[in-house]
Parts: C-alpha cells; sequence; structure tokens
C-alpha cells in the first residue's frame, strides 16, 4: 500500500469516528441536559448540531485530501454553533427571551445562506491559487477518451467536453480527470499529448495552466444572491426578530 492510500485509509477512519463520536455526543446531549420543563431548546439544538457536524466532517475531509481548509464548510460550523448557543441560552431564558430566541430561530437557520455564498465565492478565488501553489511537477499525458455532457441554456442545448489523460507516475499509470468542463475548442482530441502540473506528493491533485476556470461569472451569481439573501435577513430581522 503506498501512503496515498495509507493517508485514504486513515482519513476515512478519522472521519468516521469524529462522525460517530459527533452523533452519540449529541444523543447523551439531548437526553442529559435538563430541559426545565421547555423541550422546544432540543429541535434547535439538534438542528445546530446537524450544521455543525456537516461542516466539521466536511472540513476534515478536506484537509486530509488537499491540505487546504474549504472555506465553505465553515458557513455550516458557525451557523451550527450560533444555534447550539442559543439553544443552550433558551433553556435557562426568561419566558420573554425564550420568545426572543424561537423568532431569532429563522434567522439564524438562513444566515447560513449569505455565509455560504460568501465562503464560495471566497474559495473560488482562493483554491485555484493553492492549487497552483502546491502543484509543482510538470507531467505529460496522453488524452485517452473524451467524456460529453449535454447541457441546457435558455431553452438551446449544447454539449461541453471532459477529457481523461493518462499520466506516468513513479512508472505507473494513472488517470486523470480534467473535470473542469471545457469547450471544443479548448478540449485536446483522443491521443493528443498535454501538459498539466501535479502535486507529487498526491498526483491526484493537479493544475492545469491552459485552462484556468473563469470565476467572474461565479462570483457574479453568488454576489447578486448574497445581496439578496442579505436583504432577507434584514426583512427577517426587523419584522419577525425585532417585532
Amino acid at each position: 500500500m503506498d501512503n496515498n492510500s495509507e493517508e485514504k485509509s486513515t482519513g476515512t477512519i478519522l472521519i468516521s469516528v469524529i462522525l460517530a463520536s459527533w452523533i452519540l455526543g449529541t444523543i447523551i446531549a439531548l437526553f442529559k441536559i435538563p430541559d426545565n420543563g421547555d423541550r422546544s431548546w432540543k429541535t434547535i439544538f439538534a438542528v445546530g448540531q446537524f450544521f455543525a457536524g456537516i461542516g466539521l466532517v466536511t472540513t476534515v475531509s478536506e484537509l486530509i485530501k488537499r491540505k487546504f481548509l474549504n472555506a465553505v464548510t465553515s458557513a455550516f460550523i458557525v451557523t451550527g454553533g450560533v444555534m447550539v448557543y442559543e439553544a443552550l441560552k433558551y433553556r435557562s431564558a426568561g419566558l420573554h427571551e425564550r420568545e426572543q430566541i424561537i423568532k431569532a430561530v429563522p434567522f439564524i437557520a438562513t444566515l447560513g445562506i449569505p455565509l455560504f455564498c460568501l465562503a464560495i465565492m471566497i474559495h473560488s478565488i482562493a483554491y485555484p491559487k493553492h492549487m497552483r501553489k502546491m502543484c509543482t511537477m510538470p507531467v505529460t499525458g496522453i488524452c485517452t477518451e473524451v467524456r460529453m455532457v449535454t447541457r441546457y441554456k435558455d431553452g438551446r442545448k449544447y454539449h461541453r467536453y471532459i477529457p481523461v489523460l493518462e499520466i506516468s507516475f513513479n512508472s505507473e499509470p494513472r488517470q486523470i480527470f480534467l473535470n473542469e468542463e471545457r469547450s471544443e475548442d479548448s478540449c485536446p482530441m483522443v491521443g493528443q499529448q498535454k501538459q498539466i502540473m501535479i502535486d507529487p506528493n498526491g498526483p491526484e491533485n493537479f493544475y492545469d495552466e491552459e485552462h484556468n476556470e473563469n470565476t467572474k461569472a461565479i462570483v457574479f451569481g453568488l454576489g447578486t444572491i448574497l445581496a439578496l439573501s442579505v436583504v432577507m435577513e434584514w426583512v427577517i430581522w426587523n419584522y419577525v426578530v425585532r417585532r
């Protein structure tokens, strides 16, 4: 077993242990922490733990695979952490404060939308730079297959292409999927050679200098959603939470 396989096995075990511990800890907390006759906090607590658990597991997974902290996962951790905090505060709060916490729950839950959009925007910009820094070994591969994907836009059908390269790493053949969808003009043909940069410590990580994903459309789209979600948060805060 090579180092990469051992790392994946260790990572799978670590993620399984974290997930099992998180679920078990949540169940124990729900049964052991007193509720003072009002069990509404348990629902808020369970939802918060769900969000935070997803964020924690996916963060550990990203760190194991790419040694890169995916900003997207932090949105779930932040949202889940705030909900858990409010749930625990609910237990010892007075009637008026409990009503305010219940009103704030929709605000907190939907807070994940702008956080998620912002995190993806940050990740879309930072990730290519990280891969360029990590992938320092040039290799030449041969295109062995081109997979066609059908897409639709404004009612019209068009095709995008995903090339598959075969490279040699440590005298062993490996397949690499250049999984960014490409136009026919920018896609290599079967049998054509193409140079890419790979991570010498993990050849499944690669960077294609000739095909940088255009993040402008992504950032613009997410920025629009972010602006709309901030407006929605403002409406919930002023017309639900503060009423």
